[in-house]
């Protein structure tokens, strides 16, 4: 039970950030599942995106949209990008790279590396 308490509040921090931030699923919980309930990073990963199956980010976006934050021609254009992205990557996780141990720890790498990457150079810019 504390269990599904401590998640439940993972995901409620989770969507205050995407909300005030514009981030969440993986800056914030894919770390958290991976260090705090030991998930392998391919279980974080895929557990991450079947909760945005129905996402939870469209509410947040309609405040932005009607605050004149969001230019929707760009997000259709990222929606496209990223629809098309998502599954090829994750064809390649779940596929091509299925039993590769070596993959896995350079997944889980690379994906910190890319956080440090973005946050330094947002800390400079």
């Amino acid at each position: 039970m504390s269990e599904i308490f401590i998640i439940l509040v993972l995901g409620l921090v989770s969507g205050l950030a995407s909300g005030l931030f514009g981030i969440g699923g993986a800056v914030i919980i894919v770390p958290l599942l991976v260090s705090v309930f030991n998930y392998p990073q391919k279980m974080a990963q895929g557990t991450t995106l079947l909760m945005f199956i129905i996402a939870p980010s469209i509410l947040a976006g309609i405040q932005y949209y009607k605050a004149g934050n969001a230019n929707v021609k760009t997000a259709v254009f990222l929606w496209i990008g990223v629809f098309i992205g998502a599954a090829v990557g994750a064809w390649l996780v779940n596929s091509v790279f299925k039993d590769s141990p070596i993959f896995t720890m350079v997944l889980k790498k690379s994906f910190s590396v890319i956080m440090i990457i973005m946050a330094v150079k947002m800390w400079f810019s």
